[in-house]
């Protein structure tokens, strides 16, 4: 039953990661058309270089949770990588339960007005000709706390399955 649930959670993490990575295609083909723009056409267009800033955002909210699963992302610990297995699971256990989660939690709490109020007038861009929905974009930062609450969750499950399998 657990390792159904890790398994769907590093699934749908993982889909995530990989769909939203694309972007970072996308960012390129934008910011390389931008640059033809400006110097070829002495021309720019403002929503276009808001999309670019709002895509690299979306990226690096999104594809956080499978970075983390995948274990690519950068780690302060100078220790964990002599650490054993079984070490290494009890560092991502209580990491997770004292670290990530109050951390999600504050993410969740304080952004929470913060994103009602951009849904509530459905806000734009402040800049002319800019992008809309920016109301939108402003919700990545729940959906990067939840996705990385549910990696969390799956982490846990790992490093319990770990533990256990270690004191076999």
């Amino acid at each position: 039953m657990l390792n159904a649930i890790t398994t769907s959670i590093d699934n749908m993490n993982a889909f995530i990661g990989k769909a939203f990575s694309w972007l970072t295609l996308a960012m390129v083909i934008l910011m390389s058309t931008s640059v033809l723009m400006r110097y070829l056409l002495s021309t720019s267009l403002v929503w276009q270089q808001e999309l670019i800033r709002y895509m690299y955002g979306m990226v690096f909210l999104a594809c956080a949770a499978w970075a983390w699963q995948k274990d690519k992302h950068v780690r302060v610990d100078i220790f964990y990588h002599n650490f054993s297995t079984n070490s290494k699971a009890w560092v991502n256990l209580l990491g997770t339960l004292l670290l990530l989660f109050p951390m999600a939690g504050v993410i969740i709490y304080y952004s929470y007005d913060f994103t009602l109020q951009s849904w509530e007038i459905l806000e734009t861009s402040p800049e002319y000709q800019g992008m809309p929905g920016v109301f939108i974009y402003k919700s990545f930062i729940w959906f990067f706390a939840f996705t990385l609450l549910l990696q969390g969750i799956s982490t846990i499950i790992h490093a319990l399955n770990t533990i256990c399998e270690a004191k076999t």
